[in-house]
């Protein structure tokens, strides 16, 4: 891993660590987290993890730094801001970052773990097909044809520590137990 995804990582793990310690009503754990710059916090990392994408050159740097911030991209959808501490993404970069999925699937046979993150992703297709059509029409496509009565997910398949240090998007996959145990 490289240092920048293993700084990226580490902040991300700080921020949640801050956010799963705080106690109270969703209410007050939003207004904590406001008030602690976290929300803030998680969007300027997330424009860090997006102009390193965009920077990348080695296909191997892009393509992480692309999974974590599909992630990020529908988890902050998905799940309360509460929960994660990922407050509302910039609308600009959640486009940006379907935009660069979009090129990539367009130009690369996605290999078997973006596959299967993306097919799960897909099962909540309102969140991806919200900024896919009609503008990205290969993840538009990729989406549609994703079978969502299908866990794509490869339970207790991957080796342990596979998801380590990949900031949220791992700490969420290792709680779905993709890693043997």
């Amino acid at each position: 891993m490289t240092e920048l995804l293993a700084n990226l990582a580490a902040r991300e793990q700080t921020l949640y660590s801050y956010t799963i310690s705080l106690v109270g009503t969703l209410e007050s754990k939003n207004k904590q987290l406001e008030e602690a710059g976290i929300f803030a916090a998680y969007d300027e990392l997330y424009a860090e993890y997006l102009a390193a994408c965009q920077r990348a050159v080695e296909e191997p740097l892009k393509l992480e730094l692309l999974k974590r911030l599909t992630f990020l991209s529908w988890y902050s959808l998905l799940e309360p801001s509460f929960l994660t501490g990922i407050g509302a993404l910039s609308v600009d970069g959640i486009f940006t970052t379907y935009g660069l999925l979009d090129a990539h699937l367009r130009e690369h046979q996605p290999d078997n773990e973006l596959r299967w993150m993306l097919s799960f992703y897909s099962s909540w297709d309102y969140i991806l097909l919200h900024f896919s059509e009609p503008r990205l029409p290969t993840l538009t496509a990729f989406v549609k044809a994703v079978d969502s009565t299908v866990y794509h997910v490869p339970e207790r398949q991957l080796p342990q520590h596979a998801m380590d240090n990949r900031g949220q998007m791992g700490i969420y996959w290792q709680s779905m137990r993709v890693e043997v145990e």
